[in-house]
């Protein structure tokens, strides 16, 4: 990664039509753990709210006020970015994944060159034993107990790691966006903070405030 351009892209529309003004408490938690990673100044905000960009500014962090789109719209954003920038990879910051451990900046840059790009990941409990449909359970499973539940890997989606080429690609801009995007040779870096939180419906951001408020 040495002599290598880096920008981080925070791309947050400023209407949500199912949590309304949710952005205004996730892009500050994004801001903070940047901040804490002294990545601030390779920060770039993108934007179609005025009051989000001013938080942007106040953290130090550039900005750029673009109209979202609703296909492809954090990847529409990296591509713009890594064009108006000139840069060789794009970390890709989804404000609705807030919970990252610290090292996960430093782990993606010494591991890019082998991928197309890189996407954190975390362990969790498979728990469809208890699963039910009809009042009947929908696996033939006889030990039900929260011990048996197996650990599986998954995509948490909280950070990117994406490279200039990819973005390049028109498909990028296509209706086939993420088809293209999941296609490509990613590979997985694991997020090992505690807490996972997808900031989605209602009762995500109601836990999510409950932790902040502790």
């Amino acid at each position: 990664m040495k002599n290598k351009k880096i920008i981080n892209v925070i791309a947050v529309k400023g209407d949500s039509k199912r949590l309304q003004d949710k952005n205004l408490i996730l892009l500050p938690l994004t801001l903070f753990w940047v901040r804490k990673n002294k990545e601030m100044k390779n920060t770039v905000v993108i934007s179609d709210n005025d009051l989000l960009l001013n938080i942007a500014k106040k953290f130090g962090a550039k900005t750029l006020k673009e109209k979202v789109q609703k296909n492809g719209t954090e990847l529409r954003s990296c591509r713009i970015i890594a064009k108006k920038y000139n840069a060789d990879y794009i970390f890709n910051i989804p404000v609705t994944i807030p919970f990252r451990s610290n090292d996960l900046f430093e782990k993606f840059k010494k591991e890019i060159k082998k991928y197309d790009f890189l996407v954190s990941s975390r362990d969790v409990v498979n728990r469809e034993i208890f699963f039910v449909e009809h009042n009947t359970f929908k696996t033939d499973v006889k030990v039900r107990r929260g011990a048996s539940c197996k650990k599986e890997h998954m995509i948490d989606g909280a950070l990117y790691l994406i490279k200039r080429k990819v973005l390049e690609d028109k498909r990028i801009v296509s209706d086939n966006v993420y088809e293209y995007f999941w296609s490509l040779n990613f590979g997985v870096i694991p997020n090992t903070h505690p807490i996972f939180l997808d900031i989605d419906e209602e009762d995500d951001l109601e836990n999510l405030l409950k932790i902040l408020a502790h």
